[in-house]
């Protein structure tokens, strides 16, 4: 499994990749450099999630500030499917793309202790078109953005080795990658102030003991870091994927200080790689929730007159459009 501005710059970056020592196996029917067989199974784990349901917390701001409180979240994905459910102490929202459309229901709780409920339904949505920053965990274990993944896979033959490293332990050597200007945000994605003036670096930790999971990926900019991503605490799964335990992204200002950070831990891990029903992509609705449908040519606003077990059948609960002559609505 798992914003956006231009840049305009003439400067040259490179992507290191750093990769552990353990040699890939290649089943190529032709040969294949050793940074290419590298890069491909790196790739191959980017897309080797295709399922899963996970209970985390997630915290962002600077650690210890008083705003930087862990929120409690769970995410479930099947194929184009996909549900993510938050819960505080006075509100509560859930978003659900599943069977061509998308649903978001959010309970908020009212002075007088009644939850007052909200539900919008439109056309499907991917995951990120409806989540913003902090993103549901799709990334775990490998690239954190879909566009560094997909650089990397279009400019693999361009990887070249670089030397060895050791990265918590892990034997690792180094895959590196030459980037023109006009590609540093497709390749970077999250750009910080300094990354958008000069040159930087794209390192990315790999091992392969770990199914070519990426323990560490690093934009540098000189020879500081200005966003690091970090995985730990790796487990197999029964699919016999690795997926981490705990995941951040740290930002640091250009003295090296830590400015921001985004901090999950993975409190459960059920059903990678394995059939999730449509069950796990149903919520009830409350009797008296106000309603708003965008499916159709014309939106329909209405407050439901009955409890919902399944929220499919909240289309068919929205009251039907009066005509005129002629059938035109009026």
């Amino acid at each position: 499994m798992t914003p956006t501005a231009a840049l305009n710059t003439s400067t040259a970056a490179t992507i290191l990749v750093a990769v552990s020592l353990l040699a890939a196996t290649s089943g190529a029917t032709e040969p294949v450099s050793e940074p290419q067989a590298l890069v491909r199974d790196v790739l191959a784990r980017a897309d080797a999630m295709t399922s899963g349901s996970f209970h985390y917390r997630v915290r962002c701001g600077m650690r210890g500030a008083p705003d930087a409180k862990w929120r409690g979240k769970a995410f479930t994905e099947m194929g184009d499917d996909w549900r993510l459910d938050e819960h505080g102490a006075e509100f509560t929202r859930s978003q659900i793309n599943h069977h061509g459309r998308f649903l978001e229901m959010r309970g908020t709780m009212q002075p007088s202790g009644r939850i007052l409920t909200g539900v919008d339904v439109e056309v499907p949505r991917r995951v990120r078109e409806k989540t913003a920053l902090p993103f549901p965990p799709t990334f775990l274990g490998t690239f954190w953005d879909p566009s560094t993944a997909q650089y990397v896979r279009d400019h693999g033959s361009e990887a070249r080795l670089g030397n060895a490293e050791v990265v918590d332990g892990i034997d690792c050597v180094v895959l590196e990658w030459s980037i023109r200007g006009s590609d540093l945000f497709n390749a970077f994605k999250s750009i910080c102030p300094a990354l958008s003036k000069e040159s930087g670096t794209l390192r990315v930790f790999v091992a392969p003991q770990l199914g070519y999971c990426l323990p560490r990926v690093d934009q540098i900019q000189g020879e500081t870091v200005c966003i690091r991503y970090v995985a730990r605490q790796f487990e197999r799964v029964p699919c016999g994927l690795h997926v981490p335990r705990a995941v951040s992204r740290l930002q640091f200002d250009d003295k090296g200080n830590e400015s921001f950070c985004i901090d999950y831990e993975i409190t459960a891990i059920r059903n990678v790689n394995q059939a999730i029903g449509d069950g796990a992509f149903i919520v009830s609705i409350p009797e008296g929730a106000a309603v708003y449908v965008r499916t159709g040519a014309q939106p329909v606003n209405f407050l439901l007159g009955r409890h919902l077990e399944n929220s499919e059948e909240i289309e068919q609960a929205a009251p039907k459009p009066q005509t005129g002559r002629g059938g035109a609505p009026r």
